[in-house]
């Protein structure tokens, strides 16, 4: 036999040996991996109205994560998946109302107690086993939940009290009140986390909220009357090892309460209409017939009914200035300026009423924006920005809806925007409480990416002949300036104040004025869609 012959025969020989190497030796998919891509399917379970209504699809999520629990334990992020179980298997019990997901929260939470205890999640799962302890009143059980947590934060410190209590409680640091008629917001701010649970009681009407092991702050009125808005008075009550405050209602109006993290706080809702997504029947009385007609020779219609009244945010002002240019100026003059010149320009389009969130240079709150906009019972928020990076060269337009980020620069415009909020480092901290909260309206956010869509193409299409600027697109994050709104609602990054060409660009008016018509003509675009779509 022939060497050549050999060889082949050789090399055909090690062809078929690698052809039968077991599986087992192929390249596997990373904890990281497989970690993200759980994460990433529990993301979409959220924001997904026909998924988050069925039970299997949340177990469905927890067998990825389960899967990298299992198979990669030692690692960081077998820790975070195990977790992770906990936190879905806690949602499952608050949403579904099943026993056995509430048994199973606390089970695996303690699992990680067990498995990782050097791990900073330790501290958090036992907070969580003390949330489920509390809601499910087992007050005992989730006082010494958290009291564990405090002792072991003594601990770490040499005994150094780092919070001005000895006990293992937090204060109730303040109380603030965003109101307009027809709809409330009270934002309760507590030093650090604790366990709550909420309660509606009849004749008279209220609502209390509980806080375990908690205390109001020196600062804190104890009775508070109001003479507008939903809600006459709030006042403090105490029982066994908890706080509660009472919000007494001048009407029967619903409401809902979402806990936000860094800093704590707790946001408490009160409207003539249900949150979004959520049935609720705390009020009976039903819409009068034909509310929303108006005499008009158009009839642009959104939902199922005519568009009525549309708000216009113009972004910051006041003590936030929002970004600077480079040349010195401020993206809050810009957008009042180009709010304003929209509000004509839709006035006279649609003749219907246009309300502007600020018409001046004044503070205002993120939280009173969307309580304005719903209080007015609007059909369409628009909130006017511009944009800025780090990168001067950075430059375009593009427009967002409310919905997960997906890259780290949608989470940099979020973080910049939320800024005022007083958020965390971390851009998504909030991004569970927020999707839990607010994406259970499935209409209101097709509706929202179809006004986005129309208004990119037009702005686009509109400033294209007089700049040299760049289509970013349509985007999505988390932005608290449209959180809880209760109609469709984008916010527009008009350029790069940043870039010192589109600085100069925003500072004529010419152009403002071709930016306000373009925004106008896409919200005219939408409007023509639905009326089409309803004629069908």
């Amino acid at each position: 036999m022939s060497l050549y012959k050999k060889l082949f025969l050789l090399f055909c020989f090690h062809l078929a040996i690698l052809a039968y190497v077991p599986d087992s030796f192929a390249a596997k998919p990373s904890a990281e991996t497989l970690y993200q891509n759980a994460r990433s399917d529990y993301y979409s379970l959220l924001a997904s109205h026909s998924r988050i209504q069925k039970r299997r699809e949340w177990l469905g999520v927890i067998g990825k994560f389960n899967i990298v629990s299992k198979n990669h334990r030692k690692t960081k992020r077998g820790a975070d998946a195990l977790y992770t179980q906990g936190l879905i298997y806690e949602n499952m019990y608050k949403r579904f109302n099943v026993s056995s997901d509430g048994k199973k929260a606390v089970q695996v939470f303690l699992d990680v107690t067990k498995k990782y205890p050097s791990s900073p999640l330790v501290d958090d799962a036992e907070r969580h086993i003390g949330d489920i302890s509390f809601m499910q009143r087992k007050d005992r059980n989730a006082a010494k939940r958290y009291s564990t947590v405090h002792k072991r934060s003594r601990a770490k410190t040499g005994g150094v009290n780092t919070s001005t209590q000895k006990s293992p409680g937090v204060r109730i640091t303040n109380i603030t009140r965003f109101s307009h008629d027809g709809y409330s917001r009270f934002v309760i701010h507590l030093s650090g986390k604790t366990a709550f649970r909420a309660n509606r009681l009849t004749k008279p009407d209220r609502v209390f909220v509980d806080f375990l092991l908690a205390s109001p702050g020196g600062r804190v009125s104890k009775t508070s009357f109001f003479k507008s808005g939903l809600v006459k008075s709030i006042r403090f009550g105490k029982s066994y090892k908890s706080t509660r405050v009472v919000f007494d209602l001048k009407k029967n109006a619903y409401h809902s309460i979402t806990p936000l993290s860094n800093p704590y706080r707790l946001v408490v809702d009160f409207g003539l209409k249900p949150p979004s997504g959520k049935s609720v029947s705390a009020r009976k009385s039903k819409p009068p017939r034909n509310r929303n007609r108006r005499v008009a020779s158009i009839a642009p219609v959104t939902g199922g009914r005519a568009i009525k009244t549309i708000v216009i945010d113009a972004g910051h002002g006041g003590r936030d200035p929002g970004a600077i240019g480079a040349r010195g100026m401020k993206e809050k003059d810009v957008t009042l300026a180009l709010a304003k010149k929209l509000r004509a320009r839709l006035q006279r389009k649609l003749r219907c009423k246009i309300v502007l969130t600020r018409d001046r240079d004044k503070t205002l709150a993120l939280d009173d924006r969307t309580v304005l906009a719903n209080s007015v019972n609007a059909d369409l928020f628009i909130s006017i920005h511009t944009n800025s990076s780090k990168n001067r060269r950075a430059r375009g337009i593009e427009t967002y809806f409310l919905s997960p980020a997906r890259s780290q620069d949608e989470l940099e415009t979020a973080a910049r925007e939320n800024m005022i909020a007083n958020f965390s480092e971390n851009p998504a901290d909030n991004d569970i409480a927020y999707i839990m909260s607010d994406m259970a309206n499935s209409q209101k956010i097709n509706e929202s990416v179809m006004l986005a869509r129309k208004v990119q193409k037009a702005m686009v299409k509109g400033v294209s002949p007089v700049a040299n600027t760049r289509d970013k697109g349509v985007k999505q994050a988390m932005f608290y300036v449209l959180w809880r709104a209760e109609m469709p609602s984008i916010l527009v990054e008009a350029n790069f104040i940043s870039n010192r060409y589109e600085e100069k660009l925003l500072r004529n008016g010419k152009y403002l004025d071709r930016l306000a018509e373009s925004i106008s003509n896409g919200v005219m675009e939408y409007v023509s869609s639905y009326q089409v779509a309803m004629k069908k």
